[in-house]
């Protein structure tokens, strides 16, 4: 699969491809979002993954949203505190659909832009209400990304 992405500070100057696209502060993606503890927005897209690859690692095919929890637990985990994060990304309803219904709670940030063929929407998230969204609606899923217990060392070892 191909995953693009881009991470920034919130005090960082720089503009992210969403923003200068649908001409959006940082202030008020995060003010939309209400996220006043963020640290960190970071811009994703053209998330493909290969079905076939799934498979022949013994994943369904219908769980490729696994790809999109373990990028964001790669981000994110073991790092900082997930009020920190804040994700955004452009796309189309369809997509804002799919996501919605298997646990990432995209938030539409501004009018759509007509490219591609197709209305696309700015679009935003934080990551804590992911994170509580799978621990409360998707177990399985919150198991296996955060419910691994640290390994403790083995006695004797120093």
């Amino acid at each position: 699969g191909t995953w693009g992405l881009i991470l920034k500070e919130k005090n960082d100057n720089r503009v992210l491809p969403i923003q200068k696209e649908f001409g959006l502060s940082t202030a008020e993606i995060l003010e939309t979002l209400q996220a006043p503890r963020a640290r960190f927005l970071f811009n994703g897209w053209r998330t493909a993954v290969d079905k076939h690859a799934l498979e022949a690692h013994g994943l369904a095919a219908n769980r490729s949203v696994f790809v999109f929890d373990l990028l964001l637990r790669g981000l994110t985990e073991g790092f900082l505190d997930p009020e920190q994060f804040v994700g955004v990304a452009e796309m189309e309803m369809l997509v804002l659909k799919y996501h919605r219904r298997v646990g990432i709670p995209w938030q539409i940030l501004g009018e759509a832009h007509h490219f591609w063929g197709r209305d696309r929407y700015p679009c935003g998230f934080r990551l804590s209400e992911m994170v509580e969204i799978m621990r409360t609606k998707y177990p399985e899923r919150y198991r296996f990304l955060y419910g691994r217990e640290k390994q403790s060392e083995p006695s004797g070892a120093g």
